[in-house]
């Protein structure tokens, strides 16, 4: 049976919330995705209260991802997406702390490995450009104008989450040392 301590109940918390603005209308590749995965991947890794790791979160994430997607509609190039968002939660879970300088080297390195794998798919699985390496040039270049919505996202998701992380430890820090000086 899984039991859920407070980090690992904000991460189905943060789950459930991505995936749920997915459905709402969004700026094109607008999305906390890929921060998700790195926040969970980081996550699953971290030992508990209890001294245990919640591992099943490397699963969580991308499968409510991948559920919304069934929703959403499957499209060409997935797999190459899905290829990204590993490469996301590997990221995550090789994370050793939760400082600013490499969250924001994650989140960067994380957003180019997912312009550069997600446009390669839409070039190999499509026929929106030649196969050949002008067509993937071409691919890349029509996907630039998208690229800073990516980084701003991952960037704003990744801060975002590892600060309401950080508050909500320090709440319950807070709570516990009130609860036993009572």
């Amino acid at each position: 049976m899984i039991r859920l301590n407070r980090e690992a109940l904000f991460s189905v918390a943060l789950c459930v919330l991505v995936v749920g603005a997915r459905f709402l209308p969004h700026v094109a590749n607008f999305s906390p995705a890929l921060s998700l995965l790195m926040y969970v991947g980081f996550i699953g890794r971290q030992k508990s209260e209890s001294g245990r790791r919640s591992l099943w979160l490397w699963v969580l994430g991308p499968a409510m991802l991948f559920a919304s997607d069934l929703a959403i509609g499957i499209y060409d190039g997935m797999g190459f997406v899905y290829a990204s968002y590993g490469l996301c939660l590997l990221a995550g879970a090789m994370m050793t702390q939760a400082r600013l300088g490499s969250l924001l080297f994650a989140g960067l390195l994380n957003s180019v490995l997912f312009f550069a794998l997600s446009n390669y798919g839409v070039w190999q699985s499509t026929h929106l450009y030649t196969h050949d390496d002008m067509g993937l040039l071409q691919c890349y270049v029509m996907a630039l104008p998208f690229f800073h919505q990516t980084v701003i996202s991952t960037l704003g998701g990744l801060l975002g989450m590892f600060s309401l992380r950080r508050l909500l430890r320090r709440m319950a820090r807070r709570s516990s040392s009130v609860q036993r000086a009572a």
